[in-house]
């Protein structure tokens, strides 16, 4: 659902499967302090285990277009 509303907006994104990459998800625990994922870390503000409406809160907040 993430990937869908970032497209769909056009946000521009970095997908890294943590689980295929134990180095990133290791990474995405260290940032988030969680395991769940989506994980967006955007400009080192960071938001984990989100739904669509969380994200698009977490994305005016920090005025990050797209």
């Amino acid at each position: 659902m993430a990937k869908h509303y970032l497209n769909k907006r056009g946000y521009r994104y970095e997908e890294l499967d943590v689980n295929r990459d134990p180095a990133a998800y290791d990474e995405m625990i260290r940032l988030s302090g969680q395991r769940y994922t989506p994980t967006l870390d955007a400009g080192g503000n960071v938001l984990a285990d989100f739904g669509p409406d969380e994200l698009e809160i977490f994305l005016k907040k920090h005025s990050i277009q797209p």
